[in-house]
């Protein structure tokens, strides 16, 4: 009995160390991923600071590249902070475990020891079978034989027990030397992320202030930009207030023709068709689960108004969101729908509506486009080629979401990179 339960309460531990494993495991394993990804992030952006860094003079898009880089490599050098801060939690449980282990591995082989001992006193296999023998009857020499057997037993366990606890020590000191050694690893590229860090906020600080001698030429490339993307602006919102009267108009004419089929009056609201309908409420449906509409990329520029990253006192107002791009990218449907309206603006580019139901994307500055009003897309098909500034190398397509004509934060609807 004392050996069953010496061994759940084995057992029970092992479990429990297991289950905290796993745990810590996962922990790390998720740790490690999302480094490897922000590591992509920051070539990525590496990438495109590159083809900035083309042109002669800096530039405001090598600014937003470096803020770029500075909020990635911070991210990064957060997650390895929490990878050490895991190890060493890691390494302190190991070392715990470890003592635990030595003293269990310690009381169990005195406890051999004493059985061993008492096995010597009581020598021999004629004492055992004098003990059997010299029972008053048979159902007491019945049970004392099963009491050796147990007794037997008890000591296989026991010596069983010490040699898996060995093993247990032995496992568990290598455990905690390859974790010694990780420890080591994370934190030699946390000192160099760190370093990195520091080296990219000193570069922006001297590129700001050499942009600072350009100021008045970077103001005036501001205005005349902010003039084009309000004259692009304009004309996207007189498409889609066609567009919303001319769905007004088409269910009035349903709603008429409702009341002549049936001879009764209908409701004057205004509604879908079915098949609108179903795809609006997919589209609902599909709140921060959209695809980027982009294959790869970085939000540059977010939704509503903010100060201008360079320029003080310039106040910078985006109806949807900038997404900057690698030069050649391709515009992408993010989700499906149909074309309700292309804007063509000479010098300023050109410009994709598509109609969603209820719902509105708009996809500008691409240099081509590749579909053509009325059309049904596809998820993910792609509707052009965003423009590259000739300036400044920068890619940047700008996206827009709307419900009827309420504009609305395209960065909660598509998914979390």
């Amino acid at each position: 009995m004392f050996a069953k339960t010496n061994l759940t309460t084995w057992l029970l531990a092992c479990l429990l160390l297991i289950t905290g494993a796993s745990w810590a495991q996962n922990s790390k394993e998720a740790l490690r991923k999302k480094r490897a990804k922000l590591l992509d992030e920051i070539a990525y952006t590496n990438q495109l600071l590159k083809e900035t860094r083309e042109r002669e003079r800096y530039t405001i898009a090598e600014v937003e590249a470096i803020d770029r880089k500075i909020e990635v490599r911070t991210s990064l050098v957060a997650t390895i902070n929490a990878e050490v801060q895991l190890l060493e939690r890691e390494i302190s449980e190991s070392a715990e475990e470890l003592k635990r282990l030595s003293t269990q591995r310690k009381t169990l082989e005195e406890r051999y020891a004493e059985r061993i001992r008492k096995a010597y006193q009581a020598r021999g296999q004629y004492q055992q079978l004098m003990f059997v023998l010299s029972a008053n009857d048979f159902n007491q020499a019945y049970l004392r034989l099963q009491y050796l057997k147990q007794y037997q037993a008890y000591r296989r366990d026991l010596a069983e027990q010490i040699e898996q606890s060995r093993k247990d020590v032995e496992l568990k000191i290598a455990s905690l030397q390859e974790q010694q050694v990780e420890r080591r690893e994370v934190m030699a590229r946390q000192l160099i992320e760190t370093q990195l860090l520091s080296s990219e906020r000193t570069h922006r600080a001297a590129t700001i202030e050499q942009l600072k001698g350009a100021e008045q030429q970077l103001r005036k490339e501001v205005s005349a930009k902010q003039k084009q993307a309000a004259q692009l602006q304009a004309e996207i919102e007189r498409l889609i207030r066609e567009e919303i009267e001319r769905a007004r108009k088409e269910a009035e004419a349903r709603r008429k023709a409702e009341e002549a089929k049936s001879g009764k009056p209908t409701s004057e609201n205004f509604s879908l068709t079915p098949e609108a309908q179903a795809l609006s409420d997919n589209f609902v449906q599909n709140r921060g689960k959209l695809p980027w509409p982009v294959e790869k990329g970085y939000l540059s520029s977010p939704y509503g108004e903010h100060a201008h990253p360079v320029l003080p006192g310039i106040r910078v107002k985006n109806d949807g969101i900038d997404i900057t791009t690698n030069r050649d990218a391709l515009a992408r449907a993010v989700f499906e729908g149909e074309v309700s309206g292309i804007v063509v603006i000479p010098g300023v580019g050109e410009a994709v509506i598509l109609k969603h139901g209820e719902y509105l994307t708009v996809y500008s500055n691409l240099a081509e486009v590749y579909v053509k009003k009325g059309e049904r897309v596809t998820l993910k098909q792609m509707l052009g080629k965003v423009s590259t500034n000739p300036t400044d190398g920068k890619t940047v397509l700008q996206f827009q979401l709307w419900k009827n004509t309420e504009k609305q934060n395209p960065a909660i609807w598509v998914a979390q990179p």
